[in-house]
Parts: structure tokens; sequence; C-alpha cells
């Protein structure tokens, strides 16, 4: 594979100083779940030395692409890739087939892999028609019996040998390519499937082909004579992605219909979503929250003033599967229940806000550093005088226990009595 990666653009990594940095925790314990999985009983792998680079590798990767982190099949095609190559290098080739050969594969959405199925379905419905009719008459669908091919990249499909000179014609050819692979696959085996009656009998065949693979002279003689133009193949997954794009969306704005955003305001903040710079696969790294939100439609607020130790409080709560991205629906539910919840949904909103440290109750520095910046952030620079004071009388009226925390229940009594707390909270607007 080296001369085809070679003419392909490579973004040096800083190998050593990415695995400084901590993963999101659900990032790393999805990672950790993995290993143990890929290739099983392979002496290779189940080495600690094995084990080791590939969760290095994963570990740097998730860093360098945050709106993907980890998704399952990544690890397959790290192992394969760690027989050839030096760790940094393999984090580069795979930030290549993130980019430029497979992108939208290992995004939350998937975009990318729902939008070659529909094109292989389509290939084969319109140049193995019979083949086609076949599998529609018996219920089978090509996305049911391809859908792990491509995810790794037929490196749990086929032996090594093969995989390494399907990856050759892959890095060679581009996208295209690896439609063109399974449509050929399809075809080199339509007289066999032709005769198979269920789903079962197909992939028990296909599988039983795969492990001892020696067909490979067939297919790259299926390959090479394929009619059909990469240039028809890239618009036809231009058009596909466009559709499935278009439907996410539709399913996205019908699941947020209880957020008290109108329909034209969701349609508002999903352009405003999507359209980032950083945005991929219908996420965004959660670094990129407050750069959303102060160029947001709806709750205009002075979101770049807010202090470092708020932002980061903020982030955990919009972020709140703790995966290091944060999803549209994610965005609309948090900046939903922030701009227009009801008393209690913002009494818990805050409360989880004021809880920097996620103790569960808040102390008083954290309550004070907080009425500081909404000083700060109301144009009030002047009255941050007074926030160590206000601090100190709501803690002696409401922390009952004395113990120098307020759990939600005295927090909550406070807020309804305190009319700083209820400025903040947004009571005074209602």
């Amino acid at each position: 594979m080296s001369s085809q990666l070679s003419s392909l653009e490579v973004n040096p990594v800083d190998y050593t100083n990415e695995l400084k940095k901590p993963l999101p925790k659900s990032v790393y314990q999805q990672i950790e779940l993995d290993l143990p999985r890929t290739f099983p009983g392979n002496p290779i792998f189940e080495s600690p030395a094995g084990t080791r680079a590939m969760r290095e590798v994963l570990h740097v990767c998730a860093l360098q692409n945050p709106t993907i982190g980890y998704c399952q099949s990544m690890s397959f095609v790290v192992a394969v890739l760690l027989l050839l190559y030096p760790k940094a290098h393999v984090v580069n080739i795979l930030n290549i087939l993130i980019r430029d050969i497979v992108p939208g594969y290992w995004t939350h959405t998937m975009t990318g892999l729902q939008a070659d199925i529909k094109v292989i379905e389509f290939l084969i419905s319109k140049n193995l028609t019979d083949l086609y009719q076949h599998f529609k008459d018996l219920r089978i669908d090509v996305g049911t019996i391809s859908t792990a091919w491509l995810l790794t990249l037929f490196s749990t499909t086929f032996p090594i040998c093969t995989t390494l000179r399907l990856w050759d014609y892959l890095f060679a050819y581009g996208s295209s390519a690896i439609i063109k692979i399974v449509f050929c696959i399809f075809k080199l085996y339509k007289p066999k499937l032709l005769q198979l009656s269920d789903l079962i009998e197909v992939t028990s065949f296909l599988n039983e082909r795969f492990k001892v693979f020696n067909n490979w002279d067939d297919l790259i003689s299926e390959l090479n004579g394929c009619n059909i133009p990469d240039e028809r193949i890239t618009q036809l997954q231009k058009n596909a992605t466009i559709e499935i794009e278009k439907r996410t969306k539709e399913r996205q704005l019908g699941s947020l219909k209880n957020t008290k955003f109108t329909l034209e305001e969701l349609h508002e903040l999903y352009q405003h979503f999507s359209t980032h710079p950083k945005s991929s696969g219908g996420t965004l790294p959660t670094s990129e929250l407050f750069n959303v939100l102060l160029h947001s439609p709806i709750a205009s607020e002075k979101w770049n003033e807010w202090s470092e130790q708020g932002k980061k409080a903020l982030e955990k709560i919009f972020d709140e599967n703790s995966d290091g991205t944060i999803s549209f629906k994610e965005f609309c539910v948090s900046l939903a229940v922030y701009s227009r919840g009801s008393r209690e949904e913002k009494m818990k909103f805050s409360f989880q806000v004021y809880d920097m440290d996620k103790s569960g109750s808040i102390e008083k520095d954290e309550m004070l550093h907080y009425l500081m910046n909404h000083y700060k952030c109301s144009g009030l620079e002047e009255e941050k005088t007074k926030a160590q004071n206000i601090t100190d009388i709501i803690f002696s009226k409401y922390d009952e226990n004395q113990d120098g925390k307020l759990s939600f229940k005295e927090f909550s009594c406070a807020c309804e009595a305190e009319p700083i707390l209820q400025h903040v909270l947004g009571f005074t607007n209602e």
C-alpha cells in the first residue's frame, strides 16, 4: 500500500503529546470494551504490546477527530494497519480514511455508510436485475449483508492477504472503489446466490467463500471490467447523501417538537448547527459549544464573557452522554431548558451549572463564581463586589445544616425567595 499512500496528503501528528491528553469517559470505555473483541484468538493482537498499540492509536485518533471519537469496527482497521506501519503513521492513514476515502462511515449518523449502501442497492437493481429481484422476493436487504464488510473495510471478511489487496485498490481509486468492490463481489457470486432461498443461506455461503477466498484473479478481473464510471458513482453518492441528510434532518426535527421551539426556530437552529465549520456527522466537539451559542439565532447572551469554569460546566451539561461531542438533539434540549424551561427545569439546570465539581451540592466558592460571572455578562462589573455579600447571605439563610453546601432542595428555596437568583434564572421575565 505504500505507493498508493505516498500520493495522498498526510498531516503530521504530534503523537506523543496527543497521548498525554485525556479522552472523554464514554469514548475511553468503548475503546476498552472493544479491544478484547478485536480479532480474538490472534496472539499478535491479544498480546500486551499489541493491545497497547491499538489502544494508543485509537486514543490519538479519537482526539484528532473529536466529532467521531471512536466507532465500533475502527479497531479492526487499526489492528491490520499496525502490522504494516508505525503507530503515528497508522493515525495518519486513519485520518485519510476518515477524511477522504470513507467519509461519514464512522460518525454518529453514519451518513456516508448509508449513502454507499443505497448506491450499491441502486447499481445492483440496474445492472444485476435478476439478483436484485431474487433478493427482493426473499426480503433480503443488501445493507444487512454488506454493512460489516464496509465498516471494517473487509478486514473481518477476507483473509488478510486479500484485505490488503483490496485496500491497495481502495487507496488507489478512492471512495468510489469500495462500492465497486461490493458490487463486483455480488456479481462474481451471482450464479450461486440465485440458487439460495433465504438470508441465512446467503450469509453462510458468502462467509464460507470469504474464509478461504482464492478467487482474487476473478475478482480483479470483475473490477477491471466494471464499466460503471467513477464519476457516475461519485454523483450517485452525492445524491444519496443529500437524500439521507434530508431524512435525518426531518427525523431529528420531529423528535424535538416538545422543546418549546417552533418548527421555524428548529430549522434555523439546525441550519446554524449543521453549517458550523467543525460540525461533522451530526455532532460538534464540546469545545465548540460557545462558538455556536455566540452566533445562535436564539437565546442571545454575552456567551463570550463567561468564565472558563462556567463554560466547562455548561459544556458538561450539553454533552449529556459525556462522549466529548454535542449532538443537535443534545444542543436543542439543553438550550430549550436554558432559554424557555419551566421554573423547575431552570432550577435543575442552574443547579447543575453551579455544581461545577459535580459533587451533588453547591459550595460557597461555586455560588460566588457564578454570581460574579452573571454580573460580568450583564454588564454590571461595578456590582461584582456585592457577590460575596449576597453569597454569604444566601448560605446563612438556606444552608439548613450549616455544612457549607446547598442541596438542590436548599437551592430551590433560595431561588424562590431571593431576587438576585430569580433574575439569574429569568424568573423575573415570566
